[in-house]
């Protein structure tokens, strides 16, 4: 049964430029709010002036329910009424959130390996269920790739990197699309994500569940990719992000 979503008013802590134009953005998270790994929230504003979109928008929470005390959602910011409010908020500003929405979570009893496909900001979820996992000592294999249009829009780079050397189910994989539009230079993998890609740096193919996550034309592309590569449409799971104003 699912769990029914909850409001809050928290108060906003601090924000960290994490890459060109994105922030991690974290937020009080008192006892007893509680939400799985890879779910989403949302997010209710006061807005200086009338939006399209009107005051709420949907974010899937970055942190993971095992890092205490804190909410943590990580956004690309724009010109939009809704993100430069956001961006203005101030330490102990009070916002209303509700949570936990979504089902794109991790399933117990499963034991095969998960392989991740995360397009752009699409890797905050992957970012929780990754984080959760190691704090909690799970051993179940993970693959996660990630694919970015330029160096300055990655995030989390230096923790994925970090947690591959330590830990030993988990394999971090990233690419560039247009690194000629970088400012630092890129030495990895170039392009998009796709079968061949996959196929050298992850074994079990067919076997392996799928997570995909990003904008809707990636998300699209990967299950595509993803079926050519011999796996059934219930190994696939998806959270396609839309709204990126």
């Amino acid at each position: 049964m699912a769990q029914l979503a909850q409001k809050y008013d928290l108060a906003f802590l601090k924000k960290n430029q994490v890459a060109e134009e994105t922030f991690s953005f974290f937020f009080q998270r008192p006892e007893g709010l509680d939400f799985q790994a890879g779910q989403f929230l949302r997010l209710t504003l006061n807005l200086p002036q009338p939006s399209e979109r009107g005051s709420n928008r949907f974010f899937s929470i970055a942190s993971s329910p095992s890092e205490k005390g804190i909410l943590m959602i990580t956004v690309k910011t724009s010109s939009q009424v809704y993100k430069k409010t956001l961006l203005s908020l101030k330490t102990n500003d009070k916002v209303r959130i509700a949570l936990p929405y979504g089902i794109f979570t991790l399933k117990t009893g499963e034991l095969s390996p998960y392989i991740f496909l995360a397009g752009g900001i699409g890797i905050t979820p992957f970012r929780s269920m990754i984080r959760y996992s190691a704090d909690q000592n799970l051993d179940r294999p993970i693959a996660l790739f990630s694919a970015f249009s330029t160096v300055d829009e990655i995030v989390f780079q230096a923790e994925m990197q970090t947690l591959a050397k330590d830990r030993r189910w988990f394999k971090f994989i990233q690419t560039v699309s247009r690194p000629q539009n970088s400012s630092t230079p890129w030495y990895g993998n170039v392009g998009r994500i796709d079968a061949n890609l996959i196929s050298k740096n992850a074994h079990s193919l067919a076997s392996s569940i799928y997570y995909i996550a990003g904008p809707p034309t990636m998300v699209d592309s990967m299950i595509a990719i993803v079926k050519s590569l011999g796996v059934e449409e219930s190994r696939i799971r998806r959270e396609k992000f839309t709204g990126y104003e």
